[in-house]
């Protein structure tokens, strides 16, 4: 069953015999060159229906001939030895079993065959110029093709489809078979009814039949022929037909009225919107970024300001390409312009050589946009269709845009990355002075007669010396050397605290992933917390301070609740529920200010990235040490305890009616205790 009426570039394959039309004058012609001669060269300029016309329209018809042909043999592949191929190809075909080159020439195999079959061979070899190219000795090659085209009868019939530009190579396989070029045909662009049929045959071969709109299988076929001027032009370029059948082929396949309109044909953007759409689409598909950074400039003089085509040699684009031409971001990568020629040596063969590449590239069947031309060793490209001089146009002031938006994004990434390098390395120098700060408080400490004071150092210089680990050695150094001293000292307690900073340290370094290092601004957190740092003086000042003025508005609350009751025995007053809510919410209020003091006055920054570096040492208990009662009272939330502890207490001892004792009592006790397994260190 057939789904694709239309095959875009690629050629069609003897399968798709029953959908190829507008080619059986030439497919009859041709077989009958088969049948009368030894050897027929096929020629065609490249995109002009080659490969099709031989599977799907000649090979079909030899095979149903089976009496006196056989077997046919369509060749493409030349990664392998052409004497080879055929070889393999007609030892599957007839069961042949020598079939080595030692053994048995190329001419005797095929003349056996016939004898033994009464059969000739045929043996197409297609896209036969790409075996030209890459082979710089092909003698080999043609003592095995001269013998079978100059025997007299021939054992088979040898095809040769080749590109047009591509003859001029056959020159050493012609002085040894003179009579080569004798049985030649060239596959000329079809007619107007050859496109019409290619048009409406496989449409009507669908299930269910569809069709065109008959103004628009004209319109596109004028389209096609029309040159830059609006004149009609011949030939027509079969490749281009297919691609816009194609394209309005997948428009309208799931239309309800089984018909290809014209209304879609004009909403594609016509024939130039369609083609302009594959060139973009073969552009990206073909070429790499510095060639499209190639063609940008090889544009320039291969397409006329006024669109219309003109055909360059590659030594004149070679000698005419300056850096000048190139777009504002090729011209400002080095390593690019000396990989197009622009800079080094050997300018002018470096440029010669990538713009063949290019443009060869470019003439490839499923890239159909320049035509190469060989005269001698004069090489020529133009574009396939003038309808391409405006579409390249385009593409080149779309590169030119783009290419200047990169250049600009990529100078302001550079400007930025530059200034990030300039604010890291300040960064990087404030951190680093505020460590040698740190070192320098935590000095005194260090050789004082307090033992409390050398305690406080110990774990100081611990923070410090994990902190400054793989960024800054030497102030890592030092803050080792002083806690080493510190292991030495006469009292248990101290050495106890600087063995655990050292501790500390070396499971530090044995992390498989280093932690993120706090801002330079910011004194991070021991990993241990500790009964000796909740105990410090300033820490206990704020308790007193904070804790205080907690009690006074409880008392207070509690007292405006005696006096009204007494002054005013009379008077209307709120009931004790509400006095409670009032205490209870200045508890919230307050507990949360002396966390929020409390963070911000060891010089945490109020961020995100506190609170993740507070909750994240809960996640992994075990690696740091902590229990879970201390855990417990890292949370913010933690003033629940306490709350609901007191008002437990003062419920039980039944002091509410009169005097909050009980409650202030149990409040300071909780709230204590959670303060001391809080337990950070001071600073």
């Amino acid at each position: 069953m057939i789904t694709e009426p239309f095959v875009g570039l690629r050629p069609f394959e003897s399968a798709e015999a029953a959908i190829f039309f507008g080619r059986e004058r030439e497919t009859e012609i041709l077989v009958n060159l088969i049948y009368s001669s030894g050897a027929v060269v096929v020629f065609a300029p490249s995109g002009m229906g080659k490969s099709s016309l031989l599977r799907a329209g000649v090979v079909p018809v030899l095979r149903e001939e089976s009496e006196t042909i056989g077997p046919v043999l369509m060749l493409s592949d030349w990664r392998i030895d052409v004497g080879t191929q055929i070889r393999q190809s007609v030892a599957e075909q007839v069961g042949q079993v020598s079939t080595s080159k030692e053994t048995t020439s190329l001419l005797s195999l095929l003349s056996n065959h016939r004898m033994r079959t009464r059969q000739r061979p045929v043996i197409i070899l297609d896209q036969f110029e790409e075996l030209l190219p890459e082979r710089r000795d092909l003698a080999a090659t043609w003592e095995e093709l001269a013998p079978i085209i100059n025997a007299s009868p021939s054992p088979a019939t040898l095809v040769l489809s080749i590109r047009e530009d591509y003859l001029a190579r056959l020159n050493d396989l012609m002085k040894r078979a003179p009579g080569l070029m004798s049985t030649s045909f060239r596959v000329e662009p079809p007619s107007v009814k050859a496109l019409h049929d290619a048009v409406v045959g496989p449409l009507g071969m669908l299930q269910p039949q569809f069709k065109a709109e008959p103004a628009l299988v004209s319109t596109v076929i004028d389209d096609l022929q029309r040159d830059d001027v609006g004149r009609l032009e011949v030939p027509l370029e079969p490749g281009y037909f297919q691609i816009v059948w194609s394209r309005l082929w997948e428009v309208d396949r799931e239309s309800r009225e089984c018909t290809i309109t014209l209304q879609s044909y004009e909403s594609e953007g016509g024939v130039d919107g369609i083609v302009a759409g594959f060139v973009d689409r073969t552009i990206d598909q073909v070429l790499s970024e510095d060639q499209k950074q190639l063609l940008y400039g090889v544009v320039r003089y291969i397409v006329l300001p006024t669109g219309a085509k003109m055909a360059m040699a590659v030594d004149d684009l070679a000698e005419l390409l300056r850096e000048d031409d190139m777009t504002d971001l090729a011209r400002a990568d080095s390593a690019l312009l000396a990989k197009l020629g622009f800079r080094g040596q050997d300018q002018l063969g470096v440029k010669r050589r990538v713009i063949e590449e290019l443009l060869t590239r470019l003439t490839r069947a499923d890239a159909p946009v320049f035509r190469r031309i060989e005269y001698r060793q004069h090489i020529e490209f133009k574009l396939l269709h003038d309808v391409l001089g405006h579409i390249l146009q385009e593409w080149r002031h779309r590169v030119r845009i783009a290419s200047g938006l990169q250049l600009r994004v990529q100078l302001e990434q550079a400007q930025q990355q530059l200034t990030q390098q300039e604010a890291n390395s300040q960064q990087q120098v404030r951190f680093r002075d505020g460590l040698w700060s740190e070192i320098q408080k935590a000095r005194p400490g260090v050789t004082s007669p307090i033992t409390g004071e050398r305690e406080a150092a110990a774990e100081a210089l611990g923070v410090v010396a994990i902190r400054a680990s793989g960024v800054f050695p030497s102030v890592r150094h030092t803050a080792e050397e002083a806690l080493n001293q510190l292991k030495q000292d006469r009292m248990s307690s101290v050495r106890k605290v600087a063995k655990r900073a050292v501790e500390n340290l070396q499971e530090f370094d044995t992390m498989p992933t280093v932690p993120e290092l706090p801002a330079p601004s910011e004194t991070a957190y021991p990993f241990r917390f500790g009964l000796r740092g909740a105990l410090g003086a300033r820490r206990l000042l704020f308790f007193t301070q904070f804790y205080g003025l907690l009690s006074l508005c409880v008392i207070s609350t509690f007292g405006a609740d005696l006096i009204t009751r007494e002054v005013f025995p009379t008077a209307r007053v709120l009931d004790y529920s509400v006095y409670r809510l009032l205490s209870l919410s200045l508890l919230v209020v307050l507990w949360t200010s002396i966390y929020a003091y409390d963070t911000l006055n060891n010089g945490v920054p109020w961020t995100a990235a506190t609170w993740r570096r507070l909750v994240a040492p809960l996640l992994r208990p075990r690696r740091i040490g902590i229990g879970w009662f201390e855990r417990l009272s890292v949370w913010p939330v933690n003033f629940l305890v306490p709350a609901l502890i007191g008002n437990g207490f003062g419920a039980l001892t039944g002091t509410f009616g009169r005097l909050p004792l009980g409650y202030l009592v149990a409040f300071w006790v909780a709230n204590f205790v959670m303060w001391v397994s809080f337990g950070r260190a001071a600073v």
